[in-house]
């Protein structure tokens, strides 16, 4: 989701600050009843954005200012029993050119369809900047968010966003260790990451992907499908890894076949581990 609504300014420090109208919004979802409020797109990189008006959490605007706006932001959500979570984001080439001329990617390929507006030419990440500017980056915002009240945050890896970038091969042209299937979802590396951070009982971490790449997985191998997953699954486990190569093969089946009668591939599915759900993922 996005609000577009909190500030844009040429000055870093001044950008993705929240506002009351913000506030004001997730007040009143608070008010409906949900266990769970989820954010819209947090980024964090001040120029990788999905659009002007993203809030951002990064090193160039974090000050007491910021994280008073995200404390209140927290204490509305919980007030009336919700959780907490926020959803952080990497636009990557899918931040427009008037944001960012040259955003980060996995590669240099540029998104030019119509219908997604201008688009900046993307740069390749460096192995180091994925350290630096991904993965180092991500963990900031979790750590501010936790400080700040939240109860975990979700790294978005779906719609095309950065995450999306390094898994899909229309846009994965790396011949590095980030090229290859199993090492390519830096999801997974961020998601250890936070996790490291705190403490497990404490701030919950999830990782949303995408419809569209779920039914890339069911066209590979299950060794191959290792590195997506292995935060979610034991694959050491044969009867676990039956189990999910049985479920990717019919999500793949239900996916073709929506996609010829014009049906949105919309919904939740559910993979079962050992009588309780351990897969969940909203698509």
């Amino acid at each position: 989701m996005t609000e577009r609504i909190a500030s844009y300014h040429d000055n870093f420090e001044l950008r993705g600050i929240p506002n009351q109208r913000l506030l004001n919004m997730y007040q009143k979802w608070a008010h409906g009843g949900f266990g769970i409020v989820l954010t819209g797109n947090i980024a964090t990189h001040p120029t990788n954005l999905e659009f002007a008006g993203n809030a951002i959490i990064c090193k160039e605007n974090a000050n007491d200012g910021l994280k008073k706006w995200f404390t209140e932001m927290a204490k509305i959500i919980k007030a009336e029993g919700s959780l907490a979570i926020a959803q952080l984001t990497n636009a990557g080439r899918q931040t427009p050119e008037a944001v960012e001329r040259h955003p980060f990617s996995a590669s240099d390929v540029q998104l030019t369809k119509p219908e997604a507006g201008r688009r900046g030419r993307p740069v390749p990440l460096t192995i180091e900047q994925i350290k630096t500017e991904v993965i180092d980056r991500y963990t900031f915002a979790a750590e501010f968010l936790y400080q700040c009240g939240f109860d975990g945050v979700q790294i978005h890896g779906a719609h095309g966003y950065l995450f999306s970038q390094f898994l899909s091969p229309t846009t994965n042209k790396r011949t590095d260790q980030y090229g290859d299937l199993p090492k390519k979802i830096l999801s997974g590396k961020v998601n250890s990451a936070i996790r490291v951070a705190f403490p497990e009982d404490d701030f919950r971490t999830t990782v949303l992907a995408s419809n569209s790449n779920m039914f890339a997985m069911g066209e590979n191998r299950l060794d191959e499908n290792y590195g997506v997953c292995s935060d979610l699954f034991d694959f050491s486990d044969p009867k676990e890894a039956e189990r999910f190569l049985v479920g990717v093969k019919e999500y793949a089946v239900k996916f073709k076949e929506n996609d010829k009668n014009l049906i949105p591939n919309i919904g939740v599915y559910e993979h079962q581990r050992s009588k309780e759900s351990k897969f969940l993922s909203s698509l």
